[in-house]
């Protein structure tokens, strides 16, 4: 899949016009921006990949984050429910890991 093929990959969403086009007048405004500077627009693109790596890079850190603090609570997860425990906190993930174990229970030996 191409993200970029159009609007709602690129932003994520179906309906785009939530974002009143303005990544595009960014881009718009960065193109002229960037045919005034002639031979050294180059360093206008310098510029913008600065910021969205930027950008990039947050995300993927919270994301990496959110991950590393939901893998540790699965074994605590899974003590519960093998131990047939209600979690201290509640979880979503709690209800539908306890049907799994049922449905595979007389699978797994230990």
């Amino acid at each position: 899949m191409n993200m970029f093929q159009n609007l709602d990959g690129l932003f994520g969403c179906l309906d785009s016009e939530v974002t009143n086009d303005s990544l595009l007048s960014l881009f718009r405004l960065a193109k002229q921006i960037r045919l005034r500077l002639g031979r050294q627009g180059y360093l206008l693109d310098c510029y913008l990949s600065y910021i969205f790596e930027g950008l990039n890079n947050t995300l993927v850190h919270e994301a990496a984050d959110d991950g590393f603090q939901t893998g540790g609570e699965l074994p605590s997860l899974l003590a519960s429910v093998l131990d047939g425990t209600e979690p201290k906190k509640k979880r979503p993930f709690y209800q539908r890991m306890q049907e799994i174990y049922e449905q595979q229970k007389s699978v797994l030996t230990f």
